[in-house]
């Protein structure tokens, strides 16, 4: 099949990696079906394509949109629940339903429906570090760094589950992203969220830690789209990026911002920290600015090697500085 003709389905239309995808779709002039919880805002985050088509939906409620996988070759699952990093309260019930037995039943539905190949974010969380101090590749075994972690857990749990699935001769990808920053972070995500923070102080605290992999959406992008059009493509990709520190990645952030200076600060301190502000942003309802969830994530990261994508999709990796230009005129643009 012409790649021009393929209809791709893609999930999280609208969100950081869902959107970039979208686009890098479109110029390679796939017909692409966008599934968004609002028209309004696809038309607002995606552009104006005559090969685009928003499908309004919600994952909750797949019965309403199900039967737009029909003629679909190729299906994106970008989205994902990952609001325990913003949020209180219980959040097992929606990271399984969600991260786990959705997908499951979205291969299963998109099979029924004729779907080819299904491409899956995961998520480089779901690595443990080796003992020799390499990179980890797509040989090392899923074992998840941060026990607890319930994000990273419920990606550990979807690959698990879909490794079981028969099939029926159609593909599976799993692709497994780094930390993701870039433009059009409309949610915003925590990255976003962090350049947010940032804006309008004198001084950011941030916690130091181990390098790992932290990745341009846009790149990410691209090796989903190079996965689409590929005749048979491997079954698991990093996609990660450059192996630096959440520390070197935020002081990078902030050259771009120009006004605020970054402190370091270590890991006990920044635990400490996260405690006292759970304890009066609970007071106040308002929402923690740094959870404890995301200190363990930024400072106990796994090095990952992403030469197969290199090698095999032809992804390059842009430098962290455009990266970090580009989410800062962005973020000041769209959500300031």
């Amino acid at each position: 099949m012409n790649k021009s003709q393929k209809t791709v389905f893609v999930t999280g239309a609208t969100g950081l990696l869902g959107s970039n995808t979208v686009l890098a779709l479109l110029s390679k002039q796939y017909h692409v079906k966008a599934l968004a919880r609002s028209e309004e805002k696809a038309r607002k985050v995606l552009r104006d394509d005559s090969q685009l088509q928003v499908v309004v939906g919600d994952l909750m409620e797949p019965e309403t949109w199900l039967s737009h996988l029909e003629e679909c070759d190729v299906v994106i699952h970008a989205a994902a629940y990952f609001r325990e990093y913003f949020g209180r309260g219980e959040h097992d019930h929606s990271l399984t339903t969600l991260n786990v037995d959705f997908p499951v039943r979205l291969i299963k539905e998109g099979i029924a429906r004729g779907v080819s190949r299904f491409v899956m974010i995961s998520s480089t969380g779901v690595i443990s570090g080796r003992s020799d101090g390499l990179p980890s590749s797509e040989g090392d075994p899923a074992n998840v760094q941060i026990p607890g972690n319930g994000y990273q857990e419920s990606k550990k749990m979807m690959e698990v589950a879909l490794s079981t699935l028969d099939l029926h001769g159609a593909e599976l990808v799993i692709v497994r992203p780094g930390w993701m920053w870039g433009p059009g972070d409309y949610a915003p995500t925590a990255t976003g969220q962090i350049v947010l923070d940032m804006l309008g102080k004198k001084t950011f605290q941030f916690v130091g830690g181990t390098p790992f992999g932290i990745v341009d959406a846009r790149d990410v992008a691209f090796g989903l789209a190079q996965i689409v059009a590929m005749e048979t493509p491997k079954r698991l990709y990093h996609l990660a990026g450059y192996n630096i520190t959440a520390l070197e990645a935020i002081q990078t952030i902030a050259k771009q911002i120009g006004t605020v200076k970054v402190q370091s600060i270590p890991y006990g301190a920044a635990i400490f920290l996260s405690g006292l502000l759970e304890f009066f942003t609970r007071m106040t309802g308002a929402r923690n600015p740094l959870p404890r969830e995301g200190i363990e994530v930024i400072s106990k990261g796994v090095q990952v090697s992403s030469e197969l994508a290199k090698s095999q999709l032809g992804v390059h990796f842009r430098p962290f500085t455009e990266t970090a230009k580009d989410t800062v005129s962005f973020v000041r643009s769209n959500l300031v």
